[in-house]
C-alpha cells in the first residue's frame, strides 16, 4: 500500500474530541515514510489532546498502520489545533471595517454597524483588532476592565448592550501604549479568533483592523480569505473579498 492509499485511510478515523473524521478537518500535517527505519511518519491535528479521547485516537491511527495498512512501524505526533469549536469554524458573517491609514474613523463605523445589527435581533460580537489605536471600548462606554476566562480558560468578551466585544485595550494597563510588534502582535490576534468563548448563537462578527494588520482566517468550507488594511480596491477585488460599502471622508 502506497502513501495516498494509506492516506485516505487514515482520512477515515474519526476525532472523539470533535466527532469529525480526519480528512473532514483536513488534520494530516505531515505524512512519509523512513525506508531505513521502516517506519511511517506521522503529524496529525487533534481538536482537544489528552484523555481518553487521545488515548483511542492514537490507538486507532496505529491499527490503521500497522494492521490495515501493514507497516512495521509508526512515529505519531498530534497536535492541539484551535481551529476546531472557534469561530472561525462557525457560519458566521465577518465584516471587516478596514482602510489604508489610521485615524479615519473605523472604530466609530464598526460601532454603528454592531449596533444596527444587534438592534435588528442579529448575536453580534466584535474583534477591535486595531492595535495601536483601539478606541470601540471608549466609544461604546465600556469601562476598563481584564477579561475573565472560562473553565476551559477560553476568553470571556465583555458585555455591552447584547453585543460581545474583544480589545487589546483589555489586555493593558490604562494610558500604557502599545509596543507589540512580530510574534507577539499577531499572537493577540490569533487569540481574539481562536481562544474567545463567544455566544453560542452569534452569527455576526464586525472586525475592525489598523492599516498594518493581515488577517487569515477560515470560512465553514475551509476557503482562505484575507483582509489587509493597505490593499487598494482592485487587490481586495483580485482575493475575492466582498465589498459592502465604501465610506468616502473627504477633509477641506
Amino acid at each position: 500500500m502506497n502513501l495516498n492509499e494509506l492516506k485516505k485511510l487514515i482520512e477515515q478515523i474519526v476525532d472523539p474530541s470533535n466527532e469529525m473524521t480526519i480528512g473532514e478537518t483536513s488534520s494530516i500535517k505531515h505524512i512519509s515514510y523512513d525506508e531505513d527505519k521502516k517506519i511511517i511518519n506521522l503529524k496529525v491535528a487533534m481538536g482537544k489532546l489528552g484523555g481518553e479521547g487521545e488515548k483511542k485516537f492514537r490507538r486507532d491511527i496505529a491499527r490503521v498502520v500497522k494492521i490495515d495498512a501493514g507497516y512495521q512501524g509508526l512515529h505519531l505526533e498530534l497536535e492541539e489545533s484551535k481551529i476546531f469549536n472557534s469561530i472561525v469554524q462557525k457560519p458566521i458573517h465577518f465584516i471587516g471595517v478596514i482602510s489604508g491609514k489610521g485615524g479615519v474613523g473605523k472604530s466609530s463605523v464598526a460601532a454603528n454597524i454592531a449596533y444596527r445589527l444587534s438592534k435588528r435581533g442579529y448575536k453580534v460580537g466584535i474583534i477591535d483588532a486595531d492595535v495601536y489605536g483601539s478606541s470601540l471600548p471608549t466609544l461604546l462606554e465600556v469601562p476598563h476592565e481584564n477579561p475573565k476566562f472560562d473553565e476551559n480558560k477560553k476568553i470571556l468578551p465583555i458585555k455591552k448592550d447584547d453585543m460581545e466585544l474583544i480589545s487589546t485595550e483589555f489586555f493593558t494597563n490604562p494610558g500604557q501604549p502599545v509596543i507589540w510588534r512580530g510574534g507577539m502582535l499577531n499572537s493577540m490576534i490569533s487569540h481574539f479568533f481562536y481562544d474567545v468563548k463567544w455566544h453560542d448563537d452569534t452569527n455576526k462578527i464586525t472586525l475592525v483592523l489598523n492599516s498594518d494588520n493581515t488577517v487569515e482566517f477560515y470560512t465553514d468550507n475551509m476557503s482562505t480569505i484575507y483582509i489587509k488594511g493597505t490593499y487598494t480596491l482592485e487587490q481586495q477585488q483580485e482575493e475575492y473579498v466582498p465589498f459592502i460599502y465604501i465610506v468616502d471622508i473627504l477633509s477641506v
